[in-house]
């Protein structure tokens, strides 16, 4: 699919309450799945959901990243729009989300204490989990955690033209938020 058309697209999403189905060139065999809540130069910001239509939390993806967005079909969306939660709301007042720059995305998305998740490009280690420390005029300095709740005893640096994508709120998320001691107790 052609980078124009995965943009009209994205932005015909925009508050339709319809899902979409995004494929990124880096994971072929994977599907993300959500409404569409913006979409910036650099980055696209949808409501992610699970199973059934259930919200998971925020997720951005690099647009250069994206290799297809599919209208989704299924009961979901109708679902979706039943369930408590609905409507799905941005973190932050759209008008102060910054999709354009990677810092910018970072800054106006992720909360200084919430844990979020980051794949790099080509990286095979898969999601790196922790809380952002801080951003450097070119890196992201993020505290890790381990699937078993321990915190990294040092911090990782990486460039933020390697993000790739980044959640915030899933339930994976506030679930090891909820187990985790805070990383100054670590």
């Amino acid at each position: 699919m052609q980078r124009d058309k995965i943009r009209r697209r994205l932005m015909a999403a925009i508050g339709e309450g319809t899902l979409v189905r995004v494929a990124r060139d880096a994971e072929p065999a994977a599907l993300y799945t959500g409404f569409v809540l913006a979409v910036g130069r650099k980055w696209v910001l949808l409501a992610r959901t699970a199973d059934g239509g259930h919200g998971d939390g925020r997720i951005a993806f690099r647009l250069r990243d994206i290799k297809a967005v599919r209208w989704d079909t299924s009961f979901e969306s109708r679902a979706a729009r039943m369930l408590p939660s609905w409507p799905r709301l941005a973190p932050v007042p759209l008008d102060t989300l910054d999709l354009d720059r990677t810092r910018g995305m970072l800054e106006t998305l992720v909360a200084p204490s919430q844990l979020v998740a980051i794949q790099f490009r080509n990286v095979a280690a898969g999601l790196s989990v922790g809380l952002m420390e801080r951003l450097t005029p070119h890196h992201l300095v993020l505290r890790e955690i381990a699937p078993d709740a321990s915190w990294d005893k040092d911090s990782t640096r990486s460039r933020m033209g390697r993000l790739s994508v980044v959640e915030t709120g899933s339930r994976y998320l506030q679930s090891l938020e909820m187990v985790a001691d805070s990383p100054s107790r670590a």
